[in-house]
């Protein structure tokens, strides 16, 4: 079908009415009716401004029979295909883009679906050619418009040296230097970006997303713990025995003025100091010298004593307006100034009068081993002396179950802390007391007989609802990643046992099915139908004269942290503002596909930190990027992929005019920013390619395209010979189509049936939308690159904090990423003052509210 030429005529009439509607004129004088129908959705989506629209314009186009009349039924692409945004407008000095957005996640769009059963059984499509399908190869250029590291390995310092990790590039050995390498791009590396880009454009599965349950820290006010018990084995179960009395009880009765039973209440030892300025703390005077370990597991026989005759409350007190103490909690009993426990080998030397006098007991200690000392918060001061007579050890009775549920969730959570990344030595998490075994693979994730432990008990009073080595030990978030992305729809997780139908990106990409119970014995799995090679670095005259990579020698890159999920202020925010403490994976889903952002100039990315913290030397990297202005070509060979397929692979590689991909180590710096060009379109016709005639004829039926250099080495001209050889010796045929048809039927099929991706990808792709600082969340005084936590804890001050007081102190409202809206600016978020800036204008503002 060739393309057609005419001018456009606007119905008459209501123009509201009739504003998506045109007519095409063909031939002077041709009656309305007679004239081809447009429905100028289909000129927009093939590159059209809606001023190229009006009356009299020209266009060009294939037509067809319709219902009423002929109809246009494909709008060709106008010499120029450029429908970008212009340029965004700067942001103020105190807005900032966070490095990353999100994708919005959308159903599998109708008719998209494949049964599993038919697809595996009659329809795979790998071991026959199909008359209506496509096969051939799609030559691809990436051209680097800023630095880019893509790493072949780390280099870790020696043992003991805290220094930076050094990043080797990936590179193969170079064709035209023998002995020497040249940059490349791993064949991974290019249909993972791809196949992600593919699965948001199709509302297809997440293929690569492994099953999460995420943890929160506890909130100090509602989720503390104060009760504290060792865990007992009885007829072969574990329970605990109760060992102390709550906090809750103890301020009660010291409130009432009643006596606290000290057998039944946990005797506080003073033992941190948390010096100003200090970055470590420091223990003090018994625990200091001692250096005790604490009850548990490891230690079940650890006996210290002490006397309990003249112990006295110890309260938390606050100065009410009217000058009098507020008692706040009385958290346990105070020894005298100067006493501590002694050990049982000083307790059995003493005469018998005296030792009569002590009572035996059990330590309850954190301690500063590892890099506890770095990390314990400033509001730890204490540790507990836990009395435990020989007639509570030899009980048999009074014990409290421990539901298979809260030893589950006691897992999980020591499981979530283990699993964070960290550097150096903070990577003995989760935290247990001093002297017991850690919580790992191969001692155990559990609680076992002798650990002592703080516990809530359920409603009832009778079981116990939670357990924890910290009063404030994390907590698990209600649901699961999984569970919460279905609630978008069910098709979106990974393939696995629960689903019977296959989405368009697993038609395309493959699939191997997840099984929880039975491991990998017998899962269903489809191999794919595209095969990507590594991109192989182009040399030009600026890497001949000045080499592959950008600098002399490597570079420290400024610290790659980042908030963790499931952090809800950024990946939950189009909830609005969420509080960890309320978020649940049960009634909220995720914002979408993570999706980096470009930098305002590619070119010049803030990546470099030339003066790295001596201390945090090992959490940094080294790198040598990849210069700008160097091309990589790659291919992706594919085979009987359906003409949709094949147009949303082009549109994969090149969503818009304006769109960038981000690739390799570092894109929240600003690092790998590149243009993907697909550049050569080769089609096999197998009827004639695999016969006695095509024997001697050209590989492909059909070739589109044309290469940006002309001037290729030797290796690469012999790589490609059969996509460089002149198309104009091949006779046209209407079966094949164009890379420009084919990324606009893409484009079209994208923006009719996943709107607000088509959307999104328009912003988020064009670095001339970042109208501010790409950074993540920083308060205002700050400066680096650690403590992101600063702005997310400024953020819940404010969310805790009650409208009338933050528009009295002239602060804004708790923020949250909010999603890219089709057509609007791309969202910033703001810095916000300190903690303690925060905090002092609140006050000021409360007292003048009150005061009035």
């Amino acid at each position: 079908m060739s393309w057609m030429k005419g001018t456009i005529e606007e119905f008459k009439g209501d123009p509201a009415k009739h504003a998506h509607h045109r007519k095409v004129k063909t031939e002077p004088n041709q009656p309305f009716e007679k004239m081809h129908y447009l429905e100028v959705e289909k000129a927009l989506a093939a590159g059209y401004a809606e001023a190229e629209l009006g009356q009299g314009k020209t266009i060009e186009f294939r037509g067809g029979p319709g219902a009423k009349g002929p109809v246009v039924v494909e709008v060709k692409p106008p010499e120029r295909v450029v429908r970008t945004l212009g340029p965004a407008p700067a942001a103020s000095d105190d807005e900032f883009h966070n490095p990353y957005h999100f994708l919005p996640l959308a159903p599998p769009p109708v008719g998209t679906l494949q049964p599993v059963a038919a697809l595996l059984e009659t329809n795979t499509f790998h071991d026959r050619f199909c008359a209506d399908r496509f096969t051939g190869r799609l030559v691809c250029q990436v051209t680097t418009e800023g630095p880019m590291v893509i790493g072949g390995r780390q280099e870790k310092s020696p043992e003991g040296e805290k220094r930076e990790t050094e990043v080797q590039p990936f590179t193969l050995p170079d064709p035209e230097k023998p002995g020497e390498r040249r940059p490349a791009i791993p064949a991974s590396t290019l249909r993972g970006l791809i196949s992600n880009l593919f699965e948001a454009a199709t509302g297809s599965a997440m293929r690569v997303l492994p099953e999460r349950e995420f943890t929160r820290r506890a909130d100090f006010q509602k989720d503390f713990l104060s009760e504290i018990g060792i865990v007992r084995r009885h007829n072969s179960a574990l329970m605990l025995q109760p060992l102390t009395i709550s906090t809750d009880e103890m301020t009660r009765l010291c409130a009432s003025g009643k006596s606290i039973n000290p057998h039944r209440a946990r005797i506080v030892l003073n033992g941190y100091e948390h010096p100003k300025g200090a970055k470590q703390t420091t223990a003090s005077a018994f625990l200091g010298a001692a250096a005790p370990r604490s009850a548990s597991a490891s230690n079940q026989q650890d006996f210290w004593y002490v006397r309990l005759d003249r112990v006295t409350p110890h309260e938390k007190r606050t100065r009410s307006r009217d000058g009098l103490g507020r008692l706040l909690a009385c958290i346990g009993l105070d020894l005298p100034s100067g006493e501590a426990p002694i050990p049982h080998d000083v307790w059995t030397a003493k005469p018998e009068p005296e030792r009569s006098l002590y009572t035996r007991g059990l330590l309850f200690i954190f301690g500063l081993n590892g890099s506890k000392a770095k990390n314990l918060p400033p509001e730890k001061k204490h540790e507990y002396f836990i009395p435990y007579s020989a007639t509570q050890e030899a009980a048999t009775s009074g014990f409290f179950p421990i539901p298979s549920a809260v030893l589950e969730d006691f897992e999980r959570i020591a499981r979530s802390a283990a699993a964070l990344p960290r550097g150096g030595e903070d990577e003995d998490f989760p935290y247990v007391p001093a002297g017991r075994k850690p919580l790992d693979e191969e001692h155990g994730w559990r609680p076992e007989e002798g650990d002592v432990l703080y516990f809530k008990r359920d409603g009832t009073g009778r079981s116990i609802a939670h357990l924890s080595f910290s009063s404030i030990w994390r907590r698990s978030v209600e649901g699961s990643l999984h569970g919460a992305v279905k609630k978008v729809d069910a098709e979106l997780v990974p393939f696995d046992e629960g689903r019977q139908q296959v989405t368009l990106a697993e038609q395309v990409f493959g699939f191997v099915e997840q099984r929880k119970e039975t491991g990998e014995e017998g899962a269903r799995a489809l191999a794919g139908r595209v095969r990507f090679s590594h991109g192989l670095a182009c040399s030009n005259s600026d890497t001949r004269a000045h080499g592959w990579c950008l600098f002399d020698a490597p570079r420290t890159l400024r610290i790659l942290a980042s908030p963790k999920p499931p952090s809800p202020s950024l990946y939950f925010g189009q909830h609005g503002h969420v509080s960890k403490m309320d978020l649940s994976l049960e009634k909220h889903f995720p914002a979408g596909r993570k999706v980096y952002l470009h930098h305002r100039d590619p070119k010049e990315p803030p990546a470099y930190c030339d003066q790295p913290e001596e201390a945090k030397r090992h959490l940094h990297l080294k790198a040598n990027p990849v210069r700008p202005g160097v091309s990589f070509l790659f291919h992706i060979d594919f085979q009987n992929l359906t003409r949709p397929e094949l147009a949303l692979l082009c549109f994969a590689l090149r969503p818009s005019e304006a769109f960038r991909h981000k690739l390799g180590l570092g894109k929240p710096l600003g690092l790998g920013t590149v243009e993907i060009e697909p550049a050569v379109l080769g089609l096999v016709d197998p009827t004639s390619r695999y016969s006695a005639i095509g024997l001697f004829g050209p590989k492909y039926a059909a070739l589109d395209g044309m290469w940006c250099d002309d001037t290729l080495e030797p290796f690469l001209e012999a790589r490609y010979r059969h996509e460089r050889i002149d198309p104009a010796g091949l006779e046209e045929d209407d079966r094949f189509s164009k890379i420009a048809e084919l990324l606009q039927e893409g484009r079209r099929w994208v923006r009719e049936r996943a709107p607000s991706v088509a959307g999104t990808l328009e912003v988020i792709g064009d670095p001339r939308q970042v109208r501010a600082e790409v950074s993540y969340p920083l308060v205002a005084v700050q400066q680096g690159d650690s403590e992101h936590f600063q702005w997310f804890v400024a953020n819940e001050t404010l969310a805790r904090t009650d409208r009338k007081y933050r528009e009295k102190a002239g602060l804004l409202d708790p923020q949250c990423l909010q999603p890219i809206e089709v057509g609007k600016k791309l969202p910033t978020l703001k810095r916000l003052p300190d903690a303690d800036e925060l905090n002092k204008r609140i006050k000021k503002a409360k007292d003048e509210l009150h005061n009035r």
